[in-house]
């Protein structure tokens, strides 16, 4: 970002910090999150299969939440994919609220390249039961990436040699598949002395555990409002 927009990034995060020491456990408000109460201006944020005018989105109270705030009306210039469609969003002068300039529908699908695999089953015909509520990550930018989210990463999983040759659409093995071929190349090329066949006994273990967790919690913010761990927004000064 601009170094105006990372100011007011840390500036956002520090007022959030002082608010949050006169509301109780969790510390964040629903109502008005980092600084914008969706109802005060007729306004909501929207999901694929929902939407909703409190502050109530997975991850709201962190890292997300603050990155829709800092976008949507702080600097007030951003996209938002919403399943296939687009929305594009603009400042106006002088006003608060951002305005919609276009919401868009299959617009990525002509720049799309031809896929490395396919995930939850997008692919498969019929479809099975447990995937249709996921079909929505059929189209792009969903498809284009693997987002190995929670407990389902890679390098926290077994391996088996065969999964490299054999790519299945289901959920995420065949994301999970390109992943380690491409660590076996790496390794092979940088010599970094990985030893993929004995991956589940020498290396899982090692990986086994996120040091820094998986997900961020309300009790994350307590500790930073009872002064347990540092408050990063001092590094904004």
């Amino acid at each position: 970002p601009s170094s105006d927009t990372f100011m007011k990034y840390h500036e956002t995060v520090r007022l959030q910090h002082e608010k949050a020491k006169e509301l109780p456990y969790p510390h964040f408000s629903k109502i008005s999150g980092w600084g914008h109460a969706f109802r005060k201006y007729g306004d909501y944020w929207e999901a694929v299969n929902t939407s909703a005018r409190k502050w109530g989105f997975w991850a709201a109270h962190s890292d997300q939440g603050l990155m829709y705030y800092v976008a949507k009306y702080i600097k007030k210039d951003l996209s938002i994919a919403i399943g296939d469609r687009i929305q594009n969003w603009k400042a106006v002068e002088g006003q608060y609220m951002p305005e919609i300039e276009s919401d868009i529908t299959g617009v990525l699908i002509k720049y799309q390249p031809k896929l490395l695999a396919y995930q939850n089953s997008c692919n498969a015909v019929p479809t099975p039961v447990d995937e249709v509520k996921f079909h929505w990550k059929c189209t792009p930018p969903y498809d284009s990436f693997a987002h190995f989210y929670g407990k389902f990463k890679p390098w926290q999983s077994k391996y088996m040699i065969k999964d490299n040759t054999h790519y299945r659409e289901y959920k995420q093995k065949a994301a999970k598949s390109i992943w380690f071929r491409e660590l076996n190349e790496l390794n092979d090329k940088f010599n970094m002395g990985l030893v993929l066949t004995r991956w589940n006994k020498k290396h899982l273990p090692e990986m086994k555990r996120s040091s820094l967790g998986y997900v961020a919690l309300y009790s994350d913010r307590k500790d930073i409002i009872d002064g347990n761990v540092h408050d990063l927004s001092g590094y904004a000064k």
